[in-house]
């Protein structure tokens, strides 16, 4: 009698328990009086004894307990514990050829699971016979002809070695394997091909194998092959293989891990039941799992290359497969964020073009999941108007507010995340929104956007006084409220300043300000813009507007007089001085009791203002070669009192034939001009004979001196580093009847000129001086600034000064002589030594009867 016939499938299965659990107590190397499976801990899968199992309800539906004194598992069903063992199922007896490519098991083909196999289940024959096993392989749907193998497998999931081939045949994925007969009743289904990508609507470019674990013992022909069925299949192997699970409890929790994995709460028994374009004539349960199946395959398509897409889901079999949980986090919200943002019409849209309408509810599930990854929950009636933020930190959305329309998460305005769960406010009341900085006032009954304030802030006591602009106007914070702001308010809005300050305008550049007392106030005149304030520290200043010259009087600009800008910035120290004006040069005016005044022209002849400080004084001036005239100050004015008349004056050398000016002054009369006669150490400025024409020859002390007694002989032999006792007077280089003065003549001319502390600016010429060093020439001395030669061709100073020399010796050092020297910037003349190398200038007196 046939074995399967005569016991059933249930016989087979018990003695299948009975057999794998010893195989595991011997696996495992516990006690041989150990008669219970490998502990499972706390997973409920083991218990010693029926009583243990507990009640059978509908939350525990498809568990499957094993009981170890019965050495069998129990299935709850219909809320009834099923002894696995006493189970029947019928089979077909009919033993028909079989049309599909099948192996048998050999033991050249199945090598070490083969005979393992053989050593723990010895099967009595067929379960099912000649049956014809159905179903759809699909990612999308795989390729015409791809081909497509089932794996006959032992109850522990190893391979008995019994394989049909077949292929898919039509480019829906459908495949047909007819006339199977198994022995035990799992199988492992396996299809490899190209596939439709069900979100661009093309074939793939490489390949892609998918598996399917299936139960035959319960009458089943339909397999599907798809996603959930191949993430699920190495879990089963490693709950029944490594952790003593029954077949039905592994894949139900697989399945269910996978589930809890994509955010879904979509209970799965079978997953081989479920087609992603199934939704007519089934039942709700499997709708809900083919729109799920579908939601699946379109998160781990995404955008992805086929490479990418398999990679994704080998890392993701890999990482459920011991701890059933998915800890690719970022990829999980990768996932989400781009179901957040696929436009969902695109799966229908590439399907229908396959000629396919059947499509199932896919797109609930699609916002299940990425609600559900974001932290959203579930969108329904209940939670109408709720707003949440997407709070997964690894979503590029992060932070991302949502609002609950009753069906469906939406992107939430501003206005619904800054105000969700406002209550009614005062009037006028202002609040910053919940998540961005938008201010809100309460007015008319609701909470509205307050542009104003969000743009330029609230007014407080912290910014009061702060003026800013908002949709074009400018407003001035002011008691907590924002008004309207003036223009001298917001045009001088930030402005420092000191007083007197003027600045033009922050907004109007053409508008003028005036600090004053502490505050800016609009400029009163165009003189206040260009001159600044007229304020009390200013008065008496002068300023110039373009062409005109104002002063500052009594807190006013008024134009200036001539005299006001022309001495504006002297100071009258010395009464009686006379000074140039500022701007016009030409303008004398004098020092008169700490004041100016315009100078007469006989004061600016005179160089010499007649004022309280200089009554009842005398001047002299030479009006001509032979004239002198004294001047008297009396009541503020000079008045001629006496006039001194000398001889004319010239001179004419027999040496050379040059004739030169002469002057009396006193009882001395003087040669009026330096001395040109050409001389053994006499030169020309700078060796050029236009200075010696201009200035006069310079001569070394020994040259002036006559050394050589050429001329005479009270000068001779004295020079440089000689030490000399002259004869005085002392003729020298001069002409027949002049002599070169001593030190005492020298001071006898100071003495004559008023002393040597304006001796300086009375014998100086009036032009030709340095910086305005010019003299008065009062007595027609005119002194010039020769210079002088010092060294070898060493050429100094013309214009700055003058040394005449003296023929008296420095009796403390032969090699010094005296001579004197008149500067450009002295109004004095002096006597000092001078080295007698040094080339100076001569001027010759005359030779007193």
């Amino acid at each position: 009698m046939d074995w399967n016939k005569k016991h059933g499938f249930a016989g087979l299965l018990k003695a299948g328990v009975a057999f794998s659990s010893c195989a595991l107590l011997f696996a495992c190397g516990d006690d041989a009086n150990n008669s219970s499976k490998p502990s499972s801990n706390d997973d409920g899968r083991e218990v010693a004894t029926l009583v243990d199992m507990g009640r059978c309800t509908s939350e525990r539906e498809g568990d499957t307990v094993y009981v170890a004194e019965k050495l069998t598992d129990y299935l709850c069903k219909n809320k009834s514990w099923v002894d696995l063992s006493e189970n029947t199922t019928n089979s077909s007896s009919d033993k028909t050829d079989v049309v599909s490519s099948v192996k048998e098991p050999t033991s050249s083909s199945t090598g070490n699971d083969a005979s393992s196999s053989s050593e723990e289940e010895t099967p009595e024959g067929f379960i099912r016979e000649n049956i014809s096993v159905t179903g759809v392989a699909q990612k999308g749907p795989f390729k015409f002809g791809s081909p497509l193998n089932l794996y006959e497998l032992k109850k522990d999931l190893k391979p008995s070695g019994r394989e049909y081939n077949d292929e898919i045949s039509s480019n829906k994925g459908d495949f047909v394997i007819p006339k199977v007969s198994l022995v035990y009743p799992y199988a492992k289904l396996e299809v490899r091909g190209l596939y439709r990508n069900e979100v661009t609507g093309e074939w793939s470019t490489d390949s892609m194998t998918l598996w399917a674990l299936t139960d035959f013992s319960e009458e089943r022909t339909e397999v599907n092959i798809n996603l959930l069925t191949h993430l699920e299949y190495d879990r089963v192997l490693y709950l029944v293989q490594e952790k003593g699970y029954s077949v039905y409890a592994a894949k139900k929790q697989a399945a269910q891990e996978i589930m809890t994995a994509f955010e879904f709460a979509t209970a799965v028994t079978y997953s081989e039941d479920f087609a992603i374009f199934q939704n007519e004539g089934v039942s709700a349960n499997t709708s809900a799992g083919n729109g799920t199946l579908l939601a699946i395959s379109a998160l781990v398509m995404g955008n992805c290359s086929d490479t990418e897409v398999q990679n994704a889901i080998d890392k993701f079999r890999e990482d459920i497969k011991t701890d059933g949980e998915w800890n690719d986090l970022q990829t999980k919200a990768t996932m989400a964020d781009w179901a957040y943002s696929f436009d969902y019409s695109t799966i229908r849209a590439s399907v229908k073009s396959w000629n396919i309408l059947d499509i199932p509810d896919y797109e609930t599930y699609l916002d299940i999941y990425w609600n559900n990854v974001y932290g959203l929950g579930g969108c329904s009636v209940n939670r109408k108007d709720v707003v949440a933020p997407n709070t997964n930190k690894l979503s590029k959305n992060y932070n991302k507010y949502f609002i609950c329309n009753s069906a469906k998460w939406v992107e939430a305005t501003t206005y619904q995340k800054d105000t969700y769960e406002w209550v009614a406010g005062k009037s006028g009341e202002f609040k910053k929104g919940n998540v961005t900085d938008t201010i809100y006032v309460y007015n008319n009954s609701k909470w509205n956007v307050a542009e104003r304030e969000t743009a330029i802030g609230l007014c407080q006591n912290s910014n009061a006084g702060v003026v800013s602009k908002f949709d074009g106007t400018y407003y001035i914070c002011k008691n907590n409220a924002w008004g309207i702001a003036t223009v001298l308010e917001y045009d001088t809005y930030g402005l420092t300043g000191v007083e007197g300050d003027v600045k033009a305008g922050v907004v109007n550049k053409d508008k003028y300000y005036v600090y004053e007392n502490g505050a800016w106030r609009v400029a009163a005149n165009e003189q206040e813009v260009a001159l600044g304030v007229c304020t009390t520290a200013r008065e008496g200043v002068v300023a110039k507007d373009g062409d005109t010259y104002y002063i500052c009087k009594s807190r006013t600009w008024t134009i200036a007089t001539v005299l006001e800008y022309d001495t504006y910035g002297k100071t009258c120290l010395t009464d009686g001085s006379i000074i140039a004006g500022v701007v016009v040069s030409s303008n004398k005016y004098v020092c008169d009791a700490e004041f100016f005044r315009k100078a007469e022209t006989l004061e600016i002849s005179l160089d010499k203002g007649c004022v309280s400080y200089t009554e009842g004084n005398e001047l002299r001036k030479n009006m001509s070669p032979v004239l002198d005239s004294v001047y008297l100050c009396n009541n503020g004015l000079w008045k001629a009192s006496r006039e001194y008349i000398g001889e004319s004056g010239s001179l004419t050398d027999p040496r050379d034939g040059k004739t030169y000016k002469t002057v009396v002054i006193g009882t001395q009369t003087w040669m009026a001009e330096n001395l040109n006669f050409k001389a053994y150490k006499s030169y020309c400025y700078n060796d050029s004979a236009k200075y010696c024409t201009k200035y006069g020859r310079l001569y070394t002390w020994a040259s002036a001196m006559d050394s050589a007694g050429t001329w005479s002989t009270n000068g001779k032999d004295c020079g440089f580093r000689k030490t000399c006792s002259p004869t005085y007077p002392v003729r020298g280089i001069c002409p027949e009847g002049w002599h070169l003065p001593d030190s005492t003549e020298w001071y006898t001319l100071f003495t004559a000129v008023g002393g040597k502390k304006t001796a300086g600016t009375k014998l100086k010429s009036t032009s030709g001086w340095r910086d305005n060093g010019n003299g008065m020439d009062t007595f027609w001395f005119s002194a010039l600034p020769a210079g002088s030669r010092f060294g070898d061709e060493d050429y100094l100073s013309v214009g700055d000064y003058v040394d005449f020399w003296s023929s008296t010796e420095k009796i403390t050092n032969g090699n010094y002589a005296y001579s004197v020297r008149i500067i450009y910037s002295s109004d004095g003349a002096g006597l000092g030594d001078m080295s007698k190398y040094i080339g100076g200038s001569v001027r010759c007196v005359k030779n007193s009867n």
